[in-house]
């Protein structure tokens, strides 16, 4: 899920950092699922979103709002709108009037 929206960002910055945060993500996850399977020594990192641990869950929302605001900038940047709604909507009436 990560990975992909890191292979759809434009800008190198917001590619690295995406996947940097969802490698981190998904070691988590192995840790916990492999030490509570046996596969490999418990290491007694929680479960992101399932384990108990303010920390844990604070840390990992963050993580998901990094990823998911770099994600809403990219989206922006593609459509290229402004940060003024009422500009984004002269553009967007004006692409609609040479679409048709």
């Amino acid at each position: 899920m990560f990975v992909n929206i890191a292979m759809k960002m434009k800008k190198r910055f917001y590619k690295l950092t995406a996947f940097g945060l969802s490698v981190v993500f998904i070691f988590q996850v192995f840790l916990c699922v492999g030490g509570a399977t046996k596969f490999i020594p418990s290491t007694g990192v929680t479960l992101p979103l399932i384990s108990y641990g303010g920390s844990s869950v604070m840390t990992t929302i963050i993580i998901f709002s990094i990823i998911q605001g770099m994600y809403v900038l990219n989206g922006r940047e593609e459509d290229g709108l402004n940060e003024n709604p009422q500009e984004n909507d002269r553009q967007r009436r004006t692409r609609r009037r040479r679409n048709s």
